[in-house]
Order: structure tokens, then C-alpha cells, then sequence
């Protein structure tokens, strides 16, 4: 006689689960690695810059332009390259467009990456965290939007995102619960916690 099987039980699916008022389930997500409890108690943790660029779209555009930027004044400067189009020839020796370039990228792309990045910072560092639902996500190549409910204050906001493609954001889906993270002050500045976290 075969032994019984000591494995622990797997859950019932067809057993309720736990929901919000949205009726999204708030018992587990998933998340890299496994399933993570989705819990609102206590402070938000501190987002880290470099996921805030991986997953924000305008936050990566803040870091590509300059870098590109910088990239094709070096190619045209330093390695000599040149175009030619019509018969005209440009280069950087001639022509200082792509040093002009690379500092307007720089100047522009750096202060508004900051005033991203600090938005985010204080939005979890002043925030309060409740549950959420996902409503839909696009993505077109690489970028994509992520459309997102959450109540506060028995109102409901509906907020849309720009999102980067990345292994975080492809986790998304449409109906899954999430935890948000919203400043009380601006609401609609609310946030998707563990993209960022």
C-alpha cells in the first residue's frame, strides 16, 4: 500500500478569496521571486532611484537623451565621424551642433530627472499606502501604460501612468490587486508601490 502523501496541501481555488472594495484579492500578488503579502501597515519603504528609472518612462528619457547625446558628440568629435547628405559635409570640427546638443540635453534632462526622481521620494516618504486594483496595461515596443483604481477618502481615483517594458512592469495584470501609495495631498499623484520599491 502506497504511502500517503505528506506534501503540504495546495489552497482550494475554488475557495473566496479575501477582497477589497474594488473586489481585487488582497491576500497575495506576485512578485519576483514568489508571492508577496500585500500589506498597507506601517510607512512606505524608500523607492530606489534606479527602479524609478527602469520602470518611470520619462524618468528613462531623462537618462537616455543626455547619454546620446554625449554618445554621438564624442563619435563626431573625437572618432572623426561625419555625415554627408546632399554633398554637404558636417562634422564637429565644422560644426559645434552636436556639442550644442549634448548640453541642451544635458541641461534640460538632468533637472527635470531630479524633479522626478524627488517627486517620487516624497510621495513615499509623505505617503500613505492602500490597496488598489489594475484596470489595464498597454504596452507599444517598449513603453507602455498602466491604467490603475484606488479609493481614498470614499472617492475613487483613476490614474494613468507611463510605464518603461521591464520584467516589474510585464508583471502587470489587468484585474490584479496592488498596493498604492498616494501623497493625501495629491491623490493623483498616486503611485504603483512595488514597481518602484
Amino acid at each position: 500500500m502506497p504511502a500517503p502523501d505528506a506534501s503540504p496541501a495546495k489552497p482550494d481555488p475554488e475557495v473566496p478569496q479575501e477582497t477589497d472594495a474594488h473586489g481585487a484579492s488582497t491576500n497575495t500578488a506576485p512578485a519576483r521571486g514568489g508571492m508577496l503579502k500585500l500589506s498597507t501597515d506601517g510607512p512606505a519603504p524608500t523607492p530606489s532611484p534606479v527602479r524609478i528609472v527602469q520602470s518611470d518612462y520619462l524618468a528613462l528619457l531623462c537618462v537616455i537623451g543626455p547619454v546620446v547625446g554625449w554618445c554621438l558628440w564624442l563619435a563626431f568629435d573625437y572618432f572623426g565621424l561625419s555625415l554627408n547628405r546632399r554633398g554637404r559635409t558636417l562634422d564637429a570640427g565644422t560644426s559645434p551642433i552636436f556639442l550644442y546638443l549634448a548640453c541642451g540635453f544635458t541641461a534640460l534632462c538632468l533637472p527635470l530627472l531630479y524633479w522626478r526622481v524627488a517627486s517620487f521620494l516624497n510621495t513615499f516618504r509623505n505617503g500613505v499606502q492602500v490597496i488598489g486594483r489594475v484596470l489595464s496595461v498597454d504596452f507599444y515596443k517598449d513603453r507602455g501604460t498602466v491604467v490603475y483604481a484606488f479609493e481614498h477618502e470614499n472617492r475613487e481615483h483613476k490614474i494613468s501612468r507611463g510605464i518603461h517594458k521591464s520584467a516589474r512592469t510585464r508583471a502587470l495584470k489587468d484585474g490584479q490587486a496592488v498596493v498604492v501609495v498616494l501623497d493625501p495631498e495629491n491623490p493623483q499623484g498616486a503611485l504603483l508601490r512595488d514597481l518602484f520599491v
